[in-house]
């Protein structure tokens, strides 16, 4: 009997995960269309939407809804879409940064919620897509970005839907020059480490109190870096810069807030 449980169980909980993972075995109906067409929709569609939903980082989502059924449909387009000839080499770094942003707010758009622990698992782990002919969770697709561009500055331009998380952008990556696009990360990269909520510098009591984004991902930052702190001094307000640079800052790390970064 508790044998014949466990198994009504086991199968319950298999039927559940197929739900969550969206039609596992399901691949999307190829694009009637041009993908380079749809590619550079999805880039005017998306800055447009920043533009007018985004406001020094804070997302309106309610009024997003509005364009909710666009959003939905840039991303069935983009399953389907052949892409893999017009991704390659650091100019798409902007289309991935854009795209992970873009399935955030589509999938928050549809009910989802980081600010739960399940939710988080769900949102990042369980919930999956395909794009440019593969599939991918939005865990995957950062460790991807993470592994292909050897870039830690993108920690400062994906946006995970919350306070903690870097401010949304209120204008897309793609289609922007190496140069423009190098100016923008490190833009990011000011703005987030001045922000007071996200980071404390405090070179008179020698103690900075850092995002968690910090502790998760120190060795991306540290990959070109002699430490941490080095790459800090780079981004850090001018007042601290000095002292991360000769090691004078202790450092914690702020626990996150995932709270929602908008309004619904």
């Amino acid at each position: 009997m508790k044998r014949l449980r466990a198994v009504a169980i086991l199968a319950l909980l298999a039927g559940l995960g197929l739900i969550y993972l969206g039609g596992w075995f399901t691949r999307p109906t190829p694009l009637q269309g041009s993908p380079q067409a749809e590619l550079d929709k999805f880039a005017r569609d998306w800055d447009a939407a920043l533009r007018r939903y985004v406001d020094h980082g804070r997302v309106n989502y309610a009024g997003w809804r509005s364009g909710q059924a666009e959003l939905s449909t840039h991303m069935q387009n983009l399953e389907s879409a052949d892409l893999k000839p017009l991704l390659s080499g650091p100019s798409s770094l902007g289309f991935w940064m854009d795209y992970y942003n873009a399935r955030v707010v589509h999938e928050v758009l549809a009910g989802q919620s980081p600010q739960s622990a399940p939710g988080r698992t769900r949102l990042f782990g369980l919930t999956r897509f395909y794009v440019a002919g593969q599939r991918f969770s939005l865990t995957e697709l950062e460790t991807m970005i993470r592994r292909d561009f050897s870039e830690p500055k993108i920690h400062f331009a994906i946006n995970c839907a919350s306070l903690s998380c870097p401010a949304l952008r209120s204008e897309s990556y793609q289609g922007r020059s190496q140069d423009k696009l190098d100016q923008m990360l490190e833009e990011q990269a000011r703005e987030f480490l001045a922000d007071g909520f996200k980071n404390q510098f405090e070179p008179k009591s020698g103690k900075a109190h850092l995002s968690q984004i910090f502790q998760w991902y120190k060795s991306d930052f540290e990959k070109n870096n002699s430490s941490l702190s080095a790459f800090l001094a780079q981004y850090a307000p001018p007042p601290a810069r000095q002292p991360l640079l000769e090691g004078h800052l202790t450092v914690d790390f702020i626990p996150y807030d995932w709270s929602p970064n908008g309004t619904f």
